[in-house]
C-alpha cells in the first residue's frame, strides 16, 4: 500500500502521481488515491481525479482559467522527428528539441538531422529503415521506466513483426545483447503506443513526429465539445512541451479538462466509428452526437463545411488560388459551428489561410484586412504571442496597406512616376492620425496625400463626403 503523500513534479503545475522506492531499489509509479489530492494543491493548476461520466480518471481545473491560458505543461518522455527518409517528412527539424535550424545530419542512419546544441551527445535511434513508430516505440523502452509502459496500456493484438524489429533495434543500441527482457520491453512499450502515443505538430498543425507524455497528460478525456487543445513548444536544447491552451472564454474551477481525440468537423457517425476503432469507446455526448438526430439541419451543415474544406484542399494542392479563395470563403460560414471554442487554433489558421490567398490575388483591401483582423485577434491566445505566425500576419497587414495606399495615389496622381515625399514618413503619419476623424475631402496641392482616417486593423482609408 502506497502512504506517501503526492507530491509535484519538477516544474510542472500539476499533481498526477506519487512515487515509492520499493525494497529493490525500484522506481514504483501509481495513482494517488482518491481524496488525496489536498485544495492547496489543486490550486496550483490541474489535478487528477475519477471521471465524472466513466469509471476512469479524469484531469480537472484547479483554478479559473480564461481563453489562450495554459492550463498544463508537461514535457515529452519520449520523441521521434519525421526525418528525410520517412514519407511525412515536411522540413529538417532537430531530432532531439525540434529547432528548425538544423544543419548537422547523422553520418550513419542519414535520417536525423541536429542543431549546434544538440550534435554532441544526444540519443536517437540511428536506423532509416525502420518506420517513425518503431523507432519511438524502442526509444520508450530505452528511456521509460517499465512501471510506466505497463500502466494502462492498450490490450490490443500486437503484430510479431513489429515486436520483432522494436527488439532489433533495442539489442542494436545494447551492442548485439539480446534477451527475454529486450522482448518484454518491446511489447509494453508498443502496446504504450498504440493507446497514448500523440502526433507532434507545428504552428501550422502539420504533423512533424510522434511523442508520448507523462501520465498526468494522458489522464484528459476525449469530448465533441472540448474546452482544451494540445500545443507543442520548441525550444533548443529541450525536450518538446506539450501546452493544454484553453479555447473556451472560461475554464471554472472544478471543471474537466477534454480535447478531441479526432477531429471533430467530421459527423457524427464518422467520429463514433473512429473513436471505437482506435480509442476502444463510443462517444456519447449530448451536445454534438445525439445533436444530429434531434437537428437533422446540423449535419447536412457538417456536411457542407466538409465539401468546402476539400475543396479548397484541391484547389491549392491544384495552386488554383481563385477556387481557393472562393472555397475558404464559404468554409467561413460553417466554421464557428464546426469547432467549438472561440479560441481554436484551426479557426485563427483559416483566417490568416484565407487572407494570404486573397494577398497573391490582390483583392480587396478591405475583406482581406477583415481577415487579418480577426486572425491577428486570435493567434497571440491559441497560438502563443511568440508565434512566427504572428509575424506573418502583422507583415501581411502592412503590405495591404502600403500597396492600397500605393494605388490609391497613383489613381489620382497618374502624371507621377514616382514616389511622393511623404511616403517616406507614412509610418509617421499613420501614429499621428490614428483614433483621428476628418470630414474634408479636400485635394492637397503637389504631392501630399488625401486626408485619412484609420479604423482598428482596417488600416488608413479616405473619408468619403456627401459630394464625392
Amino acid at each position: 500500500k502506497n502512504e506517501s503523500s503526492p507530491s509535484t513534479m519538477a516544474a510542472l503545475p500539476v499533481v498526477a502521481e506519487t512515487r515509492t522506492t520499493t525494497a529493490g531499489g525500484r522506481t514504483r509509479y501509481c495513482w494517488p488515491a482518491v481524496g488525496t489530492t489536498t485544495p492547496t494543491l489543486r490550486g496550483k493548476g490541474t489535478y487528477v481525479g475519477p471521471s465524472r461520466r466513466r469509471g476512469d480518471l479524469a484531469l480537472y481545473a484547479g483554478r479559473d482559467f480564461a481563453g489562450g491560458d495554459v492550463t498544463l505543461a508537461t514535457s515529452a518522455v519520449a520523441w521521434v522527428f519525421f526525418g528525410p527518409k520517412d514519407r511525412a517528412f515536411l522540413e529538417a527539424r532537430c531530432a532531439f528539441c525540434g529547432a528548425t535550424k538544423a544543419e548537422t545530419l547523422c553520418d550513419k542512419c542519414e535520417n536525423a538531422y541536429f542543431c549546434e546544441s544538440c550534435r554532441d551527445g544526444r540519443p536517437h535511434v540511428c536506423e532509416a529503415r525502420a518506420s517513425p513508430s518503431l523507432r519511438l516505440a524502442a526509444m520508450a523502452a530505452r528511456t521509460c521506466d517499465e512501471a510506466y509502459l505497463r500502466r494502462n496500456a492498450s490490450r490490443k493484438t500486437l503484430d510479431p513483426f513489429a515486436v520483432a524489429a522494436v527488439r532489433r533495434l533495442l539489442s542494436a543500441a545494447a551492442d548485439g545483447d539480446d534477451d527475454d527482457s529486450s522482448e518484454s520491453l518491446a511489447e509494453a512499450s508498443l502496446r504504450k503506443l498504440q493507446r497514448y502515443g500523440h502526433a507532434l505538430t507545428d504552428d501550422e498543425l502539420r504533423v512533424i513526429g510522434i511523442g508520448l507524455f507523462p501520465a498526468e497528460a494522458t489522464a484528459a478525456n476525449h469530448s465533441c465539445s472540448p474546452n482544451v487543445w494540445p500545443r507543442f513548444a520548441f525550444r533548443s536544447g529541450a525536450a518538446p512541451t506539450m501546452e493544454y491552451v484553453a479555447t473556451v472564454a472560461t475554464i471554472r474551477k472544478g471543471d474537466e479538462l477534454c480535447h478531441e481525440y479526432v477531429d471533430q468537423a467530421l459527423p457524427a457517425k464518422e467520429r463514433r466509428e473512429s473513436l471505437l476503432k482506435d480509442y476502444g469507446f463510443l462517444c456519447a455526448c449530448s451536445e454534438r452526437c445525439f445533436a444530429c438526430v434531434h437537428f437533422p439541419s446540423d449535419e447536412s451543415r457538417t456536411h457542407a463545411f466538409l465539401t468546402a474544406r476539400d475543396a479548397a484542399e484541391d484547389a491549392i494542392q491544384g495552386r488554383d488560388m481563385h477556387a481557393a479563395s472562393k472555397a475558404l470563403s464559404a468554409m467561413s460560414e460553417g466554421l464557428e459551428a464546426a469547432y467549438h471554442g472561440d479560441y481554436h487554433p484551426l479557426k485563427a489558421l483559416h483566417y490568416l489561410r484565407l487572407a494570404k490567398v486573397q494577398f497573391s490575388l490582390n483583392e480587396k483591401a478591405l475583406p482581406l484586412l477583415d481577415n487579418l483582423k480577426v486572425a491577428l485577434a486570435r493567434l497571440p491566445k491559441t497560438h502563443g504571442p511568440d508565434s512566427p505566425l504572428i509575424k506573418i500576419a502583422d507583415h501581411l497587414r502592412e503590405e495591404t496597406i502600403r500597396l492600397a495606399w500605393s494605388s490609391e495615389y497613383s489613381e489620382r496622381h497618374p502624371h507621377l512616376n514616382h514616389e511622393p515625399e511623404w511616403y517616406n514618413t507614412f509610418d509617421f503619419q499613420r501614429k499621428k492620425n490614428r483614433g483621428k476623424k476628418t470630414t474634408s475631402s479636400k485635394k492637397k496641392k503637389g504631392g501630399d496625400p488625401p486626408e485619412i482616417v484609420e479604423t482598428p486593423w482596417a488600416g488608413p482609408r479616405r473619408e468619403e463626403s456627401a459630394t464625392d
